[in-house]
């Protein structure tokens, strides 16, 4: 399990928990790539709109010095955005389930493994981008 602190991928320490709104979610939102993460995934990243489709992905814990000890090993590879300014934020709907710290994925402390709450697959549907508009909107 993710963070896997310490070699430690067996011992949860952080939680995924239902939307703050508690209600499933389905649109597109905006992640910030942080380029300080070991996450082999996400380097060079910036901003990329992304789909999410899920009714939970709230990272939370209760353990304060555990979320510090993951931000300073920057296990966090990328957080939801505000797409105008590109800054991280926790309001809603740009951070669609309430993730501490505007948290949109978390990676291991050496970068290969890693978790996303973007629902990456579905930008195999065609005209489902908002950069190409859906595909009602094309008819």
């Amino acid at each position: 399990m993710l963070p896997g602190l310490d070699n430690n991928y067996f011992t949860q320490s952080v939680a995924l928990m239902h939307n703050d709104c508690g209600a499933f979610q389905n649109f597109w939102v905006t992640l910030r790539f942080e380029k300080q993460s070991p996450c082999v995934f996400t380097r060079n990243l910036d901003l990329m709109p992304l789909p999410i489709r899920h009714g939970e992905g709230k990272v939370f814990t209760l353990d304060h010095a555990l979320l510090a000890r993951i931000e300073q090993l920057g296990c966090v590879p990328c957080r939801y955005a505000d797409p105008a300014t590109g800054a991280a934020t926790d309001k809603y709907p740009l951070n669609p389930n309430g993730s501490l710290n505007a948290i949109a994925g978390l990676c291991d402390p050496t970068g290969p493994r890693v978790r996303f709450d973007a629902a990456s697959g579905s930008l195999s549907l065609p005209g489902k981008s908002p950069a190409v508009g859906s595909a009602e909107a094309a008819r």
